[in-house]
């Protein structure tokens, strides 16, 4: 179970995501040292928001919620120890951010399309 903190912390995430899936807000891409690491972030007049992964394989998400000084004031990670209902939230708003900031859905329908506008040999 979650103590007050975590379950605030889960709230904004589910509220992230669902305001990234429907395009009400826009992320943006933070440069990494690591070549392989992601790193968005999404700020407000009273916070920034962060999520990203150490790694490429997004095995390790961290979301962290830093107050208008800069100070994290919140984090959860996912790790190789935490529950699923702990990860889910975390994990669907990485992939949703990730997918909206990279525009991945709309670079693999423009693929299909243009594979489908190829004439046949």
């Amino acid at each position: 179970m979650f103590d007050d903190e975590q379950s605030k912390l889960i709230t904004i995430v589910n509220m992230l995501t669902r305001q990234t899936r429907s395009g009400a807000i826009s992320w943006e891409t933070r440069a990494t040292v690591e070549d392989d690491a992601e790193h968005y972030e999404y700020s407000t007049a009273h916070a920034t928001v962060e999520v990203f992964n150490d790694d490429n394989s997004r095995r390790f998400v961290t979301f962290a919620v830093k107050n208008s000084d800069g100070v994290v004031i919140g984090e959860l990670h996912i790790t190789q120890n935490t529950s699923e209902e702990f990860d889910q939230p975390i994990e669907g708003l990485f992939n949703a951010v990730r997918h909206r900031t990279l525009r991945i859905d709309e670079t693999l329908d423009a693929i299909i399309a243009d594979l489908d506008d190829e004439p046949p040999f």
